[in-house]
């Protein structure tokens, strides 16, 4: 399971915050999602870099947004803990990660 950051301006006029996360929500090659804060989706996908930006490319100007594939164990910076957890978790035990965590700040899908 590869790990992506998408970011987005969410002041952008093309661009609405809820039907985007009803177009990632539908992204069949999004297997899990979480936003921790406005503009920003921590994205779990199977698919490598260009394949799942070429999912993207019909729905975003091409430059309004920045999509970036990850290793979690080299991203820093201040987060929820359970952002961390989620983030960090692997595709298996992603669903137990979901229950634990508080039903606060943008818990994302799981999609299989």
């Amino acid at each position: 399971m590869n790990s992506y950051i998408l970011s987005y301006n969410p002041d952008g006029a093309t661009v609405n915050a809820m039907q985007l996360a009803q177009f990632i929500k539908d992204n069949r090659k999004i297997s899990q999602f979480y936003t921790p804060f406005s503009g920003t989706y921590l994205l779990k996908s199977p698919t490598d870099l260009f394949d799942l930006q070429a999912s993207f490319v019909g729905y975003f100007p091409p430059d309004l947004f920045v999509l970036a594939k990850v290793n979690p164990s080299e991203v820093a910076g201040w987060l929820n803990k359970d952002v961390w957890s989620w983030f960090n978790a692997s595709h298996d035990n992603i669903l137990a990660q979901l229950e634990s965590a508080s039903k606060g700040i943008g818990s994302g899908a799981l999609f299989s």
